[in-house]
């Protein structure tokens, strides 16, 4: 027979291992919290790369608690879509350009109006001024934004030089479709475009359906565009902005640790991507250029012009598309930036 103490030791030996059992089971078999993504960034592009990078980044840094699936090139479909699919919930999150932004909060677009900006300083001055503000405004419609990014500036690029207001009104000009800011600018211009798809451009471009386009240099590098163009007007038009959102849903069931860990991530990323993507379009400007596209330095009159076109834009987008609040808001910035800093312009 075995012993009172050795059957009280046995006993006390399979109450703790079996008390041990679910807490081993349970370690084992915990699956890492899951985040869908979507983004129309196609693979290998600057934004591909970055979030590939932060997914690795988010995955090792939580001891494989927490990973992203990343659906790219616009799989999971446009904005309106994705949208959908956030509040459905078949999406944890999304990075959007200006066109989704405004979808979701409609002062956004303030950020992105006719010449509002002339530099990246300026930029991000103001994207630093107003980031809890625009966070706060985009929280009470549902969405997290762990980050912002820039871009870049988009310019006119053209078959013909545009030296006046008055060979601008002539052109045949693509409007991006369901693009208010771009429809409000060629109407001050007098301009009547020709709206597209993205995806029908180049085809326009060869038929000279359209002989004047917008983008940013890298835009118009890897959509070949500039091929089937001969100028680029050098006066910054609108700058064009990213953010990376998850839904509140989504976020709030995160523990905090993770939350904290995905806002280090995403914003150094993010601002990766900002720098990688000016240091892409200063090189894209020079093999353009290389490759026979003329860089037009505007004389003081087109410059004027512009700047009349642009206020005329603003003006009758204000109250419509975007508040009055939000679009002073931005000026004052601006302008506080440009009087502290007389050289930046």
């Amino acid at each position: 027979m075995i012993c009172q103490s050795k059957l009280t030791a046995l006993i006390g030996f399979y109450l703790i291992y079996f008390c041990l059992i679910p807490s081993m089971i349970s370690a084992e078999n915990t699956d890492p919290i899951v985040l869908k993504i979507a983004t129309l960034a196609p693979e290998g592009s600057v934004w591909w790369k970055e979030l590939q990078m932060m997914n690795e980044e988010v995955q090792s840094k939580s001891d494989g608690r927490l990973k992203f699936v990343i659906y790219p090139g616009g799989t999971m479909g446009d904005d309106g879509t994705v949208l959908y699919k956030l509040y459905s919930g078949q999406l944890d999150g999304a990075s959007f350009t200006g066109n989704g932004l405004m979808r979701i909060y409609k002062d956004f677009a303030a950020l992105t109006l006719p010449q509002m900006f002339q530099t990246h300083a300026e930029v991000d001055y103001v994207l630093s001024q107003m980031d809890q503000e625009l966070k706060s405004a985009f929280k009470k419609q549902g969405y997290e934004v762990l980050g912002f990014t820039g871009i870049g500036f988009t310019y006119v690029f053209s078959k013909n030089p545009i030296t006046s207001a008055q060979e601008f009104q002539k052109s045949k000009a693509w409007l991006y479709e369901n693009d208010p800011i771009m429809k409000a600018l060629f109407k001050a211009a007098k301009v009547t475009p020709i709206p597209l798809g993205v995806g029908d451009v180049m085809t326009a471009l060869q038929t000279g359906l359209v002989d004047t386009v917008f983008n940013t240099p890298t835009g118009i590098l890897a959509m070949q565009w500039f091929t089937k163009v001969n100028t680029m007007t050098d006066i910054p038009l609108t700058h064009a902005f990213g953010a990376f959102l998850i839904s509140n849903k989504s976020w709030e069931k995160l523990p905090e640790d993770l939350q904290s860990l995905i806002l280090a991530q995403v914003q150094k990323h993010l601002d990766k991507i900002t720098d990688q993507n000016r240091k892409e379009d200063k090189r894209a400007l020079e093999i353009i250029s290389e490759r026979g596209v003329t860089i037009v330095e505007p004389t003081e009159k087109l410059q004027s012009d512009f700047q009349d076109i642009s206020a005329k834009a603003i003006k009758s987008l204000t109250n419509a598309t975007v508040s009055q609040k939000m679009v002073t808001r931005i000026e004052s910035l601006v302008n506080e930036y440009r009087q502290k800093t007389p050289s930046n312009l």
